[in-house]
């Protein structure tokens, strides 16, 4: 810790060399930074080799809105695959200061070359490199995103050719800037904060009164280049950006014959056209200007194809083989670039950062999509966020290509269920040869048949507490993996929780916490036992720090507090990603607090308990739904229909299915003891010990509370049950006061409360 001239205490910085980033990126050397960010030279130990990390700076990453822009743009360049321009890998935030990772290119920067007046480039050379360039910005500008600040300092000479970099400052191909300032002579024109406009000498002159950046400004700033690499200088010199402004407008460069005799005359009428002071005057695309510079080269690829048509078979062959996968590839991906698009994705799903994976997703289906692993990892990630209908949309390739176990991988998660094949589930009973899977089928297999377990108890236990065992002292070096690190210590947390030892689960998760301070899945999963514990405020901060990754801890505690409205002005700003599971929640969280006439926003769910719920002439189909649920489905129905039932082999717990009915189960099995205890006192103490035990797992649980007051009245404790229902209205004192559930609680508290009722369908609380 130091301390600053203004005498506080500031945190030392993650940012700086010889420390970890995200838990994953080692600073070796900062190799440069501008006017918008730092980039450093970092080890990526996911990925396994050394990549550029760019970290937007400090004043920058203040602002909010600058940061989403930041991402949104870093996103779109991702986007652009291509040989020509710098790949993108990922992205992420360390100390509230957004970044992303980048291929780590080693060559010569294009203003290095061009500022060398002794050896200067041959011609031959220049139409190579500007070749190489504008195939890059073709590729660009088909992904409709626009460069607005290319130039030589942004192109790099590596082995495979010129590469166009720092697309993180390009915008998508729309929106129309505030003019610059020409008084700016920097080398950087800014609009506002964390607003890249461009370099003033490469600036094509509708920019500076604030025209929107298009193809033809990108291709200005290419004939600016084109100018620059023939003659050794640029096309206007100026002391400042307002006399550069003024050449511009009203001046010709000097000739490029005078400059340089060898040029050919068709560069000269490319760089020409290029610059031409009006942009209807500029080609139309990269790929025209790319045929005007070297002409030969589109006349030999027809050639090329002229020949290749004449053998029809030779040539369907060569079509077939340049769009299908390798088949050598046991997943089904063509090349390295894929694979790691597949990897990037895997981490996004494994840390949390679901929108992110399920971007990376599309753009790697979007080329190959009958990958069996992209299938696969797809159908998983949309599953674990609860977008079904994306499960089935993405399952409608099912001519898959990969290797026989990955294809029956793929088959298994596009079923009418999500599931895992039998072989994944495998992996908890015999040592453990794929660490990778362990976690997902804990999650999918285990922990929902220890959820369900009633008699069998005794035996999912001592299966789950093995594998917990196995999970703690058994973590692979995950420098050596590419998958699920963060997955397989909260697989250990789920198997503590679902054996009711929240003080172990919560252990698990401080020391992921300490490891893992800013990951959206850890900080997650913390919110998520803060709320069943009550510990509201402490959730909600949680929440709050990762909203814009995951909006659905927030939803969670509004809704816990009756607050609906707000909840659903929340769920209608979240992305699209988690909007069928934030329905869902709100659905479930209606029905819980008693709303008569099912909301018609609830009438298009999908298949859920939820749905199956609110659906009381019992006509929904309960095989979509998990053993647990369909439990709870048809003892509710029970209830409804007035039967009592209940016997003392279901042990009260939290079961972890989606919110709102994690102790509903026991909470059915309270409602109906209370119903039949006229009848037993023995099903009356059972009622009284499982409204203890749930209040020892969730004591600020508002259901829970209100069932113990229920059992304090009917043994005629009516004091203490009055204390109980007071401390349910305060943590419902902002509720919307229209909810049914709510409105009675007040009513019970007012001065003439009613008389005592039992729980009446269709939720078992009073």
């Amino acid at each position: 810790m130091r301390k600053a001239s203004s005498g506080r205490v500031e945190r030392p910085s993650a940012w700086a060399v010889g420390h970890w980033i995200a838990d994953r990126y080692f600073l070796e050397r900062r190799l440069g930074g501008g006017t918008t960010g730092e980039v450093y030279l970092a080890r990526d130990r996911l990925l396994r080799k050394c990549v550029a990390l760019k970290v937007l700076k400090r004043p920058l990453a203040e602002s909010r809105d600058t940061v989403r822009r930041f991402l949104r743009e870093v996103a779109l360049a991702h986007s652009v695959t291509h040989p020509n321009v710098v790949r993108i890998y990922d992205t992420g935030e360390a100390q509230g200061m957004p970044f992303f990772s980048m291929e780590y290119l080693q060559g010569q920067p294009l203003d290095q070359l061009c500022a060398q007046t002794e050896s200067p480039m041959t011609v031959r050379e220049i139409r190579e490199v500007g070749r190489d360039i504008l195939r890059g910005l073709s590729a660009a500008h088909a992904a409709g995103i626009i460069h607005r600040d290319l130039k030589p300092a942004n192109v790099i000479l590596t082995h495979r050719g010129a590469i166009v970099m720092d697309f993180g400052v390009a915008v998508p191909d729309h929106g129309r800037p505030a003019a610059p300032q020409p008084d700016d002579a920097t080398s950087i024109v800014r609009t506002e904060a964390g607003t890249i406009f461009g370099s003033p000498a490469y600036m094509a002159p509708e920019l500076w009164e604030g025209s929107p950046s298009t193809v033809q400004s990108d291709l200005y700033a290419f004939g600016v280049m084109l100018y620059q690499m023939l003659a050794g200088r640029l096309p206007y010199m100026a002391n400042n950006a307002r006399q550069l402004l003024y050449r511009v407008r009203t001046t010709v460069p000097p000739p490029l014959r005078q400059l340089r005799r060898d040029t050919p005359w068709n560069m000269v009428w490319v760089v020409r056209r290029c610059m031409a002071k009006q942009p209807e005057r500029r080609p139309t695309s990269a790929l025209a200007v790319a045929n005007l510079l070297t002409p030969l080269a589109g006349l030999q690829r027809r050639r090329v194809w002229v020949a290749a048509a004449a053998t029809v078979g030779v040539a369907a062959t060569v079509v077939a083989a340049a769009t299908r996968a390798d088949p050598t590839d046991p997943r089904g991906l063509p090349d390295p670039v894929a694979i790691t698009d597949l990897n990037a994705a895997i981490r996004s799903f494994d840390v949390g950062e679901y929108s992110a994976a399920t971007r990376q997703m599309d753009r790697l289906r979007a080329r190959w999509p009958r990958s069996a692993a992209a299938a696969w990892w797809d159908a998983t990630i949309a599953h674990r966020v609860g977008d079904e209908d994306r499960r089935r949309a993405g399952c409608r390739v099912r001519e898959w290509e990969g290797s026989t176990r990955w294809r029956r991988w793929a088959d298994a998660a596009c079923g009418p269920t999500y599931s895992l094949p039998s072989d994944l589930q495998g992996e908890l009973n015999r040592p453990i040869d794929h660490p990778e899977w362990l976690p997902l089928a804990v999650a999918e297999s285990l922990v929902p048949r220890t959820d369900a377990a009633r008699a069998s108890w005794p035996a999912i236990e001592r299966e789950g507490l093995a594998v917990a065992d196995t999970l703690r002292h058994d973590e692979p070096r995950w420098s050596e993996s590419i998958t699920l690190p963060v997955r397989w210590q909260l697989a250990r947390a789920s198997l503590h929780v679902g054996h009711g030892d929240l003080d172990a689960a919560r252990g698990v998760l401080d020391e992921l916490a300490a490891r893992h301070p800013h990951t959206p899945a850890v900080i997650e999963r913390n919110a998520w036992l803060d709320t069943l514990a009550g510990r509201f405020d402490r959730a909600s901060v949680r929440a709050r720090s990762i909203h814009e990754q995951d909006p659905r801890p927030l939803v969670r505690v509004l809704l816990e507090r009756g607050q609906l409205d707000r909840a659903w002005d929340e769920i209608q700003r979240a992305q699209a990603p988690y909007r069928p599971s934030l329905l869902e929640m709100w659905c479930g969280y209606a029905y819980r607090f008693e709303i008569e006439a099912k909301p018609p926003r609830c009438e298009a769910l999908p298949p859920s308990l939820s749905r199956t719920l609110w659906d009381r002439s019992g006509r929904s189909d309960p095989a979509q739904l998990s053993p647990i649920e369909r439990s709870i489905a048809s003892r509710q129905r029970a209830l409804d229909r007035g039967e009592c039932f209940g016997d003392d082999t279901h042990r009260p717990a939290i079961r972890q299915i989606r919110p709102p009915f994690e102790t509903y189960a026991t909470q059915l099995e309270i409602a109906s003891a209370l119903c039949l205890h006229d009848a037993s006192a023995r099903r009356s103490d059972r009622a009284r010990r499982y409204v203890d035990a749930l209040r020892r797992l969730t004591p600020a649980d508002p259901w829970i509370l209100l069932l113990s007051a229920l059992a304090d009245e009917l043994a005629g404790a009516t004091g203490r049950a009055q204390a109980t229902r007071r401390k349910v209205a305060a943590q419902w004192a902002d509720a919307d006061p229209q909810l049914p559930l709510v409105r009675r609680v007040r009513e019970r508290l007012s001065p003439t409360p009613a008389a005592p009722s039992l729980p009446t369908p269709p939720a078992p609380t009073p």
